[in-house]
């Protein structure tokens, strides 16, 4: 999982765009050591950092019956947010 391929991404995205758990749950667990790697460049708070994280999953688990459909960059998006 998680070779950055686009059809990888894509079938990732399908997957959390019908409420799959476990795939939403491998791409926490895929990023969120980059994330907090990232987060803590521009932020001297871990704490932040986390809540920041937690929010852009959140959010992005509220959203998901809205994300569009078709090609996606996982790793931009999640970046990007």
């Amino acid at each position: 999982m998680f070779e950055n391929s686009k059809q990888e991404d894509n079938l990732i995205w399908e997957r959390i765009k019908k409420g799959d758990i476990k795939s939403y749950q491998d791409l926490y667990d895929h990023y969120i050591v980059m994330l907090f790697s990232f987060g803590m460049q521009y932020v001297d708070d871990d704490e932040t950092v986390k809540d920041a994280i937690q929010d852009v999953f959140l959010n992005l688990y509220n959203s998901r019956k809205n994300l569009s459909s078709g090609s996606v960059n996982i790793k931009n998006y999640i970046f990007t947010a």
